[in-house]
């Protein structure tokens, strides 16, 4: 089996307005919203693959750490703490030091876990700030008449 790479990350909430507001305010800005699905796609960085927020009927979950998680890369995890904290978000344990450089954690309300942490340590691991060139559908040939 080949695995080419992360089609999309899905967590469940129970109230999509809510949980909307506390991902764009932790960094995903909303990609597109799908209300009779119940459902908004956030953009993770310049991937293409998103993270998608479904609306379900689940309980408010208390914060913690051994829960399934969802890292991110970020430039500098220091920075990115510095606005969680600005933001009033609360971490869900204390900043670990990793091989690569440093991660912090937070848990929206239904307990799904975001990390944030950077490759300063280890530069050459992580990636790159430039934006995924997304290919360019040709354009549809019509039956009968050609296009000048």
């Amino acid at each position: 089996m080949d695995i080419l790479g992360i089609d999309n990350v899905i967590f469940t909430v129970g109230d999509l307005n809510r949980a909307v507001v506390f991902y764009e305010k932790i960094g995903f800005p909303i990609k597109f919203r799908l209300d009779a699905l119940d459902i908004c796609v956030m953009s993770v960085g310049f991937e293409l693959p998103g993270l998608i927020l479904k609306r379900a009927e689940v309980a408010q979950a208390p914060l913690n750490p051994e829960r399934a998680r969802f890292w991110v890369e970020v430039p500098d995890t220091q920075k990115t703490l510095k606005e969680l904290k600005e933001k009033g978000i609360s971490l869900v344990r204390e900043p670990l030091p990793l091989p690569t450089g440093l991660l912090v954690e937070v848990a929206d309300p239904w307990g799904n876990v975001v990390g944030f942490t950077d490759h300063l340590s280890l530069p050459e691991t992580g990636r790159k700030k430039e934006k995924v060139k997304v290919p360019k559908k040709k354009a549809a040939r019509t039956k009968g008449k050609r296009r000048k």
